[in-house]
């Protein structure tokens, strides 16, 4: 009888250990929104050399703290290498010409640094800002490279935060998501939080 008792105790206890165990892998609403909020979206932040991507604190230059975004013009300049392989293009560069080839799929984007104008699809347009070699980078505006290759851009004054995100998913201010996602970012780019990047 007492083995019995025991035997009934040990399974009792087992399925509330599992059930206690499956309660705390259970993810909340809030807590996907959060996750899914962050898949896929770019924040880079004035001065910073730590970025988030894809909810992942990033060097943005790996071990070179010089190489960080900034405003030039009333544009945000940041580091093209950098932002077109995040948003998953190949770059190459040519330095007899100083030409820079982006392509994304069947998106083709050819620019020279020191110059305004470049190619998109085989049609010229013009930046407000040209590319410029910084810390030995190439550096351009951000929204004209991230909408060039499908994504929205949006800026966040008080932080100091540009926001990069596909063009069908557009960063809502004042949605509880992205206010989450918002302050997670924030203690990230902190000098506290960037120095745990890896």
């Amino acid at each position: 009888m007492v083995k019995r008792f025991f035997l009934l105790l040990m399974a009792l206890a087992c399925s509330m250990s599992v059930g206690v165990f499956a309660a705390d892998i259970v993810e909340t609403e809030a807590e996907q929104a959060v996750r899914l909020r962050k898949a896929d979206v770019i924040f880079l932040q004035i001065d910073n050399y730590a970025t988030v991507s894809d909810g992942t604190l990033k060097w943005i230059d790996r071990g070179n703290m010089a190489v960080k975004p900034y405003i030039k013009d009333d544009r945000t300049m940041v580091p093209l290498r950098f932002i077109t392989e995040e948003l998953g293009a190949t770059v190459t560069y040519d330095p007899a010409t100083r030409g820079i080839s982006i392509t994304l799929g069947e998106t083709v984007m050819e620019l020279t640094v020191d110059e305004k104008t470049y190619n998109l699809n085989g049609v010229t347009y013009e930046m407000d800002c040209a590319a410029e070699i910084l810390e030995d980078r190439t550096f351009v505006p951000v929204r004209f490279v991230s909408v060039a290759l499908g994504r929205a851009v949006e800026w966040l004054q008080q932080e100091r935060i540009v926001v990069i995100t596909p063009a069908d998913a557009l960063w809502e201010f004042g949605n509880s998501a992205e206010s989450a996602v918002l302050a997670e970012v924030r203690l990230s780019l902190s000098p506290l939080g960037r120095n745990k990047i890896q």
